[in-house]
């Protein structure tokens, strides 16, 4: 029963003059991948981020005819919930290359790198170098920082805190200046505003 609803949940989101259910970005792809494209008058593919292909780009890229290049690490696969399968080691390829020099960080983050990997992951044989600029692994803080979180709630709690905590003087206002990239309506702080706002209300108030 329930692999004839997923079927005919499919059916809807694909039907286009069926406007009672619209289809998802990975619909879009998975129609694609059906229609067996071929993509003509390219010399090579260059697939980027290779790591975190799922099944379906992987096959819509793989069967093309020309001659294609996976680049990726599968140390930074990070989208496996999504159904990334890591085309790095699921593909045979014909010849392989390792990319081990970095020129976005120096030799201090590097360092601390390559150890992690001998010691979580047990690779010995690619030992990861860094370019000429400084760098710190002590958690010191030097001029414009970025921070990176896997939830906007995350990102939210260190917003409060940079302006509104620790780093401020007490008594006195933030000296901090901070963006979020993409501006602020990409990351639906507008729900943390609707939840406060719900929290906040007038238990006097009685709904009309």
């Amino acid at each position: 029963a329930m692999a004839d609803d997923a079927q005919d949940l499919w059916n809807k989101m694909a039907n286009r003059s069926d406007q009672d259910l619209y289809i998802t970005h990975d619909g879009y792809l998975k129609l694609y991948q059906l229609a067996h494209p071929r993509l003509e008058g390219y010399d090579c593919i260059l697939i980027d981020e290779a790591q975190d292909c799922n099944a379906a780009m992987l096959d819509l890229l793989l069967s093309q005819p020309c001659p294609k290049i996976l680049v990726g690490d599968p140390n930074q696969q990070i989208y496996a919930f999504r159904g990334a399968v890591n085309a790095l080691s699921s593909v045979q390829s014909s010849q392989m290359f390792y990319l081990t020099k970095s020129f976005r960080f120096g030799p201090e983050i590097s360092y601390v790198a390559s150890c992690a990997l001998e010691v979580l992951k047990k690779i010995h044989h690619k030992t990861i170098v860094g370019g000429t600029q400084e760098g710190a692994v002590d958690g010191s803080k030097v001029g414009q920082i970025s921070i990176i979180a896997r939830c906007n709630l995350t990102l939210f709690n260190e917003a409060v805190r940079l302006c509104c905590g620790e780093e401020r003087h007490e008594g006195e206002p933030s000296t901090i200046r901070g963006a979020f990239v993409g501006g602020l309506k990409g990351y639906g702080l507008e729900q943390i505003v609707d939840v406060y706002r719900l929290m906040t209300i007038s238990r006097d108030i009685s709904p009309e």
